[in-house]
């Protein structure tokens, strides 16, 4: 069976981990200023703060500009419904924005009929590592005096226009969860050019309590699924929740475990940091390696399957690899299809959510819609040779193959 997705670690890192443990500088120590500096450096910007997860990044972002009830901010429809259920704990009314049907991202051209007087901020998410069309939002938002936060959780690394994402818009988040382009067993990172976010949210962050045992529980979780996932009892549970509802059943309980593992405000530790220093010397290195099998994957798919476009000259880094099947096909089948044959794969809410169903905007988003009823995501990791690359290719195309020409794959 090959998973959808491996977590990164670097040869050494559980050493470092036991000796930070033991030296006592797990919780506390001079790393997490050195990781904030690295970050800004590498993206492009010229601060950037630690924080307890991605959210509160985006939390503390609201805050410190004074985004409150009342307020409106223009969100993709097509992302994590997190974000949507965050905005809404703290009164804003989330707009929806509906996607581009061959990028997932967000669409500019549609922001203008999404715009109110209330609103006063576009949350840009560059999804599974592909930057959206940042300049474009920039430009109207600058057009209209509204502020643009970049959702970069997915994205650590990708490029468009010359630069990273994240250096685009007033400010953006980061994530640093288990499967994320950096892992550091949660947390995440706000960075900005604007001086009073970075003191706002260094302040805040300032306040919270160092959270160890809720650190240690949640490394001890993420390697308990790292081990169950590598090792041979992982083909055999993949073919017993092979039935949809069971499958649905295994994925809420696990979104469940990994929220109530979630590390709530709490200080962003040392060992956070001393991982996240010794990934970023690598993470150039470790996303060429997946762009180039996602490059190959690509190659040998029938062309009635699309995968996530990207635009000339941008990075996509591959948090995920997404593409459409035809139109037409039983989203579920297929997927069932390619577990027989050996591949695990996502579908809907298992790559992100369709936030219309929660909002209740579906006839003003009809390409979320689509692209939700028809996206697939495939495994892709460090370490995946040409081997598996073949074998998920061949099982996709074959799963497709009943509404497609004859396939003269490459594969």
């Amino acid at each position: 069976m090959i998973r959808r997705r491996k977590p990164r670690f670097y040869p050494g890192e559980f050493s470092d981990i036991l000796r930070l443990l033991l030296s006592g500088g797990f919780l506390k120590g001079p790393c997490v200023g050195q990781f904030e500096k690295e970050v800004a450096g590498y993206i492009g910007c010229k601060h950037a703060a630690a924080t307890c997860s991605g959210r509160n990044g985006l939390d503390l972002i609201l805050d410190a500009y004074g985004i409150g009830p009342g307020d409106e901010v223009l969100v993709p429809a097509y992302t994590l419904k997190d974000l949507i259920l965050l905005l809404r704990s703290k009164g804003i009314v989330p707009r929806l924005v509906d996607i581009e049907s061959d990028s997932f991202n967000i669409d500019p051209a549609k922001l203008e009929e999404r715009r109110t007087p209330k609103t006063k901020a576009v949350l840009a998410t560059h999804l599974f590592g592909s930057a959206c069309r940042i300049q474009e939002v920039v430009r109207f938002a600058r057009a209209h005096g509204l502020v643009v936060i970049e959702d970069c959780a997915h994205g650590l690394g990708a490029e468009t226009g010359g630069k990273k994402v994240g250096a685009f818009g007033d400010a953006g988040f980061l994530s640093f969860e288990l499967i994320k382009p950096v892992n550091t067993f949660g947390g995440g990172m706000v960075v900005t050019d604007d001086p009073r976010v970075h003191a706002f949210v260094k302040a805040k962050t300032a306040g919270y309590p160092f959270g160890g045992r809720g650190l240690a529980l949640k490394m001890a979780v993420d390697l308990f699924e790292h081990a169950l996932i590598s090792s041979p009892l992982f083909p055999p549970l993949m073919r017993l929740f092979a039935n949809p509802l069971a499958a649905k059943a295994l994925s809420r309980i696990y979104l469940s475990l990994q929220s109530q593992t979630r590390l709530e405000y709490s200080r962003y530790a040392n060992v956070q940091a001393q991982l996240g220093l010794a990934q970023m010397k690598v993470l150039d290195q470790r996303n060429d390696i997946r762009i180039s099998a996602a490059h190959e994957i690509s190659e040998r798919l029938h062309q009635g399957i699309l995968p996530q476009a990207v635009a000339p000259g941008d990075r996509h880094i591959y948090y995920f690899y997404v593409a459409k099947i035809p139109s037409g096909l039983d989203l579920e089948q297929v997927r069932d299809q390619l577990r027989r044959k050996g591949v695990d794969a996502g579908i809907r809410f298992e790559i992100t959510d369709d936030c219309t169903l929660l909002v209740g905007s579906e006839a003003d988003c009809p390409t979320t819609k689509e692209v939700s009823r028809r996206a697939i995501q495939l495994p892709i990791y460090d370490g995946l040779d040409s081997v598996g690359i073949g074998l998920i290719a061949r099982a996709l195309n074959a799963a497709c193959a009943e509404c497609l020409p004859v396939i003269s794959s490459p594969s």
